[in-house]
């Protein structure tokens, strides 16, 4: 069995912040939003989003509106 290369810590770190937006449904900030789940600031973790071009669902609603 071939073994896939290791994740950039980067790319670690994006697969997580999506996930958890996956199961927040793009919510970032109150009771139950992403922010709240990893234990960041909303403002953090909207920063730490755009800069590894992280596409979340409330960003794709709004840009519909």
């Amino acid at each position: 069995m071939r073994r896939s290369r290791p994740l950039r810590l980067e790319e670690a770190i994006a697969a997580h912040i999506s996930e958890v937006l996956r199961l927040t449904n793009g919510k970032i900030h109150g009771p139950g939003g992403a922010a709240e789940l990893l234990g960041v600031n909303p403002n953090t973790l909207r920063w730490r989003i755009n800069k590894l071009g992280i596409s979340y669902l409330r960003e794709k609603r709004e840009a519909t509106l």
